[in-house]
């Protein structure tokens, strides 16, 4: 062959014309065994076999017996006589033989398929390595095949043949492969040599992938098959679940001590040690018939676990075995469920759990040091996660165990997650296992990508947590230690540096102060880790529920109650400025409540250092993590309602339940520390968003807000947020933002006495400024300056601010104070157009009052945001239809602004939604012509022109318009038909381009909305018209969706309605495409079946009636189409 340089375009295109052709010519073989015989060159080799595969499956009718099995030796025998061959030309080869003996597979007599395992029987046997690798990849190659997944060939034939092909070769020929596999892999490990050659090691590796893929089989039993119709592949390696027939194989104890023992050999081959773990983790996964009597699965259990401990106590475990032994921990504990875990000796169990300990705490060292030296690699963290899990598991179900089994255990694995994060000499922080220290990176660049701990770690700090709660007689005390004294050594430093600074100032030498820095590094990453802890351990994260009190430390703090004074308690609380040790009687003290105290004293100290001018020796990270531990903390704690529980600790209700001095002595301690913050920390916007928060929450509930308002300095936040004072003038406008919100919603829970200063000392001003800004005579001209944007920007998040303190009780009248400022707005978008911040923000604020104002808003009050909003988007078309922008984020800027659009739109949509469901309950409502679709398919008139499919590739601007224009569908197919025919092609085009180009989520959504069309034309008794002649051009997408493409089986219950319902509306059309369906069905069996399989569909003799009993009896019938008919028409 010439080489590249030496051929043509036209010589290239006429030698690919000519190989096809080979490929497609009629009878090939006799002409393909000639080259194969004759040819040495790779490429025409490769071409060959893909010829004899494809006509194979094409010509299969035309041959008999003896020539399948003739074309099918000759091609492994030709493998066999050359060993040289280039390895992608016999794997294709094999490939072949694959394809022709599953294609076989339904028809062939039992001679025909016994004489390929005769010869794959004989390759392993002969000893010869090059044969076993052949034995190897034919093995490999008919897993591959019958697998029904993307490693199947496509051959044109149906998801049912492949389907029927997998059956029969999980009943009859998969277990054969894997014994086949184990004799091999016994011979191999018997062998006395200490190492392998390198064609023994390849065989060894190629065995062991080989048991690998078997034990990760998706046997066909193991799933309904109405999930799985027409589907090729699956996400991730299911659970093994054989049937009975593998019991005598796998339930031989021989099996995993062959696997354990094979392990031990390979374990430094970092290739077959991770095949070796991956059988081991599909075989902690067993389950099924195999397991017909439970002593079975004990005995198996059992059995598995002596096997690990074996392996561990002779082995150091190696960094590429950690995430595989903690997965087959991890497999083994969810595996089996309790009852049988239980049953395990009590000597075996106890050494398991031990051993979990043990790789649980080496783990996490390993983990901490991967985090300190920034390894890419995570496998030990990985690892740790997995063994975290595990416990949690282990510790729900832990008093099915014998009594205070795993504490202990759980104390270990505590005290080395604390030891992992703190310095010495408590901890192991920056200490490899020899003992030698490892230098932290300064890497500015890192810090600045990595996230924060407390998301970063969340799921690990989550299970930390539960491993304390379990065993608080331990944890809790042992935190309360160590944070008691890093805040009084914090304390301590502090007080130094202040005599330092004062000395320094006295002699006139203050900049060269020696602050301790490396000290008070090593003491704030202690204080930040300890707090974090504390946080997880004392408290949930809320979701939609109330906070509560953990049940572990309420029962904790009752059973200490009797050896607690309470008056001390409640001192030590409320006197954060003195230490514990300090007080009388402090070894008295509830442990929990000195716990929350401790962390009281740190944040104490901060605010002390503030007030003395070292707020630049303190530390953001640990003053963001004290502010998250308070709101975290006090969502469960503060004011807690006891009707919540069924048994409270007296020490808990009297230290912070409603009506307690000492409660109300917390909220003034939190306002202040609130205050605080907020006055030194503007630049880190970190902690000012959690100390936002802090107040936040604070206030959301109204018996919390009241002992806010009676708080003097909450007051002095207020008048020095409206008057931008320093030192909040500093604050990021999102971050006034949401102080703005937290003041908002204080004055609306304010008693009537209060309100008239709420309202003068924090709505006014916002009010005014608005206008002086918007109404100057000169705005117009200095509106671009850098001074006017920055004020411009403020007043807009602090309008945004008021909105988001809206609630049912203050909607209407933060509306009418809102209402004059949106109108006025709207021009700053011709005025801004150039500067996308501020149009976004302005988005933004509209949003927010459609959200959160406009369903409690009356008529008047509903219209004039309708009349605000289209003018909004009215001047926003105005202003970039048909605009284009060199900029590099134009198309970022449009997409955001777009996707706010969207969502404005929807929120106006959901009005007339709330009026609904409000009139359906016995309200009135008035409606004087002009309802929210009106306002809503203006605005998209407006809005789509500005669309385009690269736009629709941003996922949350897809969302937000497809959930659009399916509501509108649902609630407002009338007004469809009232469209223009460019706005309806557009609509109805989406629709259809939803159907497929976007996902699962979309599809559904676009599924809904021809349900909601289909409906209404048929109910309407429609015959004529876009939208009927739209639904019928819509039957026959659904048609095609469900019954001929790649169909994702979650969407049958929303495919099948909309199915269902435009078969109602479209008789004649249905018929239509049935017939078309039949009449291309050249098999005749095929077309038998599809007949039936319509009629049984949609009976003739049955009505077609649009209701809910129809559609449900309608989709069981077409799940059973689907099963039977997509079986022979998806094909590959």
């Amino acid at each position: 062959m010439a080489p590249p340089s030496m051929v043509s375009h036209e010589q290239r295109q006429a030698a690919e014309h000519a190989i096809l052709a080979f490929r497609k010519s009629r009878t090939p073989f006799p002409a393909c065994q000639y080259i194969l015989e004759h040819s040495k060159n790779d490429y025409v080799l490769f071409q060959v076999a893909s010829t004899i595969k494809e006509a194979g499956v094409r010509e299969w009718s035309m041959l008999d017996h003896n020539d399948i099995d003739t074309i099918r030796s000759f091609l492994l025998k030709y493998v066999t006589q050359h060993p040289n061959l280039q390895s992608y030309v016999r794997e294709q080869m094999l490939q072949a033989v694959a394809v022709i003996f599953k294609r076989g597979t339904v028809e062939t007599k039992a001679k025909g398929r016994e004489g390929l395992f005769n010869d794959v029987s004989q390759l392993i046997g002969s000893g010869d390595m090059s044969l076993q690798l052949v034995a190897c990849s034919m093995l490999t190659a008919l897993l591959n095949e019958y697998s029904g997944t993307a490693r199947t060939s496509d051959i044109g034939l149906s998801w049912e043949f492949h389907n029927e092909c997998k059956r029969i070769f999980e009943r009859h020929d998969l277990k054969r492969v894997f014994v086949f596999t184990l004799q091999a892999l016994h011979q191999v490990e018997s062998t006395s040599q200490a190492s392998l050659s390198r064609q023994a090691t390849a065989v060894f590796n190629r065995l062991l992938s080989i048991a690998e893929q078997v034990l990760s089989w998706d046997f066909s039993h193991a799933r309904p098959a109405r999930r799985v119709v027409g589907m090729f592949g699956t996400l991730e390696t299911p659970p093994f679940k054989p049937d009975g027939g593998w019991k005598d194989t796998l339930l031989d104890k021989s099996l995993l001590e062959l696997f354990f023992k094979i392990h031990t050999r390979v374990r430094h081959n970092s290739e077959m040690c991770h095949h070796t773990l991956q059988c081991l983790m599909q075989l902690a996964t067993l389950r099924g018939q195999v397991f017909k009597e439970e002593n079975s699965k004990i005995i198996y259990l059992t059995h598995f676990i002596q096997c690990f401990l074996q392996m561990l106590n002779s082995c150091e475990v190696q960094d590429h075995e950690a995430l595989g032994f903690a997965n087959v921990i991890n497999h083994l504990v969810t595996s089996f469920e309790t009852a049988i875990l239980v049953q395990v000796p009590t000597d075996m169990l106890t050494s398991f759990v031990n051993s979990m300990s043990t790789l649980t705490c080496l783990f996490g060292r390993k983990a901490a040091l991967e985090e300190v030296l920034h390894k890419d690699d995570h496998v030990y963290m990985e690892a740790f996660d997995q063994l975290l899990e595990c416990w949690t598991t282990l510790l729900m179900d832990a008093e099915r165990f014998p009594a205070g089994f795993f504490k202990s255990h759980a104390a270990e694995v505590f005290n080395c997650y604390l030891q992992c994060h703190l310095a010495a000499p408590d901890g192991t922080r920056n200490k490899r296992d020899d003992g030698q220290e490892v230098d932290e990176e300064d890497d500015d660049d890192i810090n600045e990508v990595e996230e924060d701990d407390r998301d970063l770690f969340s799921d690990q700090l989550i299970n930390v947590g539960s491993l304390g709660r379990a065993i608080p007689e331990h944890s809790i005390p042992l935190l309360t230690r160590l944070l008691e004294d890093r805040v009084s050594k914090l304390g301590g430093h502090l007080h130094l540096c202040q005599q330092h600074i004062q000395q320094a100032e006295a002699s006139g030498g203050v900049h060269n102060i020696d602050y301790g820095t490396k000290e008070l590094h090593q003491l704030f990453e202690d204080l930040h880790w300890l707090v974090l802890i504390s946080g997880y351990v004392l408290a949930d994260e809320s979701h939609g529920e109330t906070p509560l009190v953990p049940s572990e430390l309420v029962q904790f703090s009752m059973q200490e109650t009797q050896h607690i004074d309470l008056d001390t308690t409640l001192h030590l609380l409320v006197s954060p400025e003195t230490g514990a040790s300090a007080i009388p009687g402090h070894s008295k003290t509830d442990k929990v409540i000195r716990l929350i105290t401790s962390v009281f004293r740190l944040a104490h100290v901060e605010s002390q250092a503030v007030s003395a001018n070292l707020a630049v020796i303190l530390s953001p990270q640990v003053g963001s993590t004290v502010t998250w531990f308070l709101r975290r903390w006090l969502l469960s704690y503060l004011l807690l309602n006891e009707k919540y529980y069924s048994q409270m600790s007296l020490p808990f209700t009297s230290a912070f339940a409603q009506g307690a001095d000492s409660a109300q002595w917390v909220t003034g301690f939190l306002v202040d520390k609130v205050i605080s913050n907020l006055s030194v920390w503007s630049s880190e916007h970190e902690l000012a968003a959690d100390t936002v928060d802090l107040l936040v929450a604070l206030i959301e509930r109204k018996e919390r807000c009241l002992p806010v308002i009676k708080c003097n300095n909450f007051w002095l936040l207020a008048k020095q947020h409206a008057t931008d004072n320093p030192p909040l003038n500093m604050l990021p406008a999102d971050i006034k933002c949401s102080v703005m919100k937290a003041l908002v919603m204080a004055g609306s829970s304010a008693p009537n006495d209060t309100k008239e200063r709420y309202w003068k000392e924090i709505m006014l001003p916002v009010q005014e400024q608005f206008k002086q800004l918007l109404q100057q005579e000169d705005f117009v001209r200095k509106a671009q300056t850098e001074s006017v944007k920055q004020q411009l920007t403020l007043l807009l998040s602090l309008l945004k601010g008021v909105v988001l303190g809206s609630r049912a009780d203050n909607a209407a009248e933060l509306f009418s104070f809102c209402v004059p400022l949106l109108t006025e707005s709207v021009a700053l978008l011709k005025t801004y157009q150039n500067c996308p911040e501020i149009i976004e923000m302005l988005l933004a604020v509209f949003v927010e009052v459609a959200s959160r104002q406009l369903c409690y808003l009356n008529e008047e009050d509903t219209h004039k945001l309708y009349e605000a909003s289209i003018a909004l988007l009215q001047t926003y078309s105005q202003c970039n239809m048909g605009r284009h922008s060199i900029e590099s984020t134009a198309e970022e800027d449009q997409y955001q602004d777009l996707s706010t659009m969207m969502e404005l739109l929807t929120h106006l949509l959901s009005k007339d939604m709330v009026d609904y469901l409000f009139a359906e309950n016995g309200g009135r409502v008035v409606n004087d012509g002009v309802d929210a679709a009106d306002i809503v398919l203006h605005g998209l008139h407006i809005v789509i022109p500005l669309m385009n499919t690269q736009l629709l590739q941003f996922p949350n601007l897809c969302i937000q318009y497809f959930k659009l224009i399916t509501f509108i569908c649902e609630m407002y197919p009338d007004k469809l038909s009232q469209l223009g025919d460019a706005l309806f092609q557009s609509f109805m085009g989406s629709l259809e381009v939803g159907l497929a180009d976007y996902g699962t989520e979309v599809a559904k959504m676009c599924l809904d909305g021809i349900t909601s069309l289909a409906e209404h034309c048929h109910k309407q008794g429609q015959r004529a018209g876009a939208l009927y002649r739209a639904v019928e051009h819509f039957l026959q997408v659904v048609f095609n969706l469900v019954l001929l493409q790649s169909f994702d089986m979650d969407l049958t219950n929303p495919a099948s309605e909309a199915f269902y319902c435009l078969i109602c509306c479209h008789q004649a059309k249905y018929s239509e495409l049935v017939n078309s369906v039949l009449s291309n069905q050249s098999e005749p069996s095929y077309r038998n079946r599809l007949t039936e399989a319509f009629s049984q569909l949609t009976p003739p003799a049955e009505a077609l009636v649009l209701d809910r009993n129809h559609k449900v009896q309608f989709l069981h019938r077409l799940e059973n189409f689907l099963l039977n008919v997509r079986a022979f028409l998806c094909v590959k």
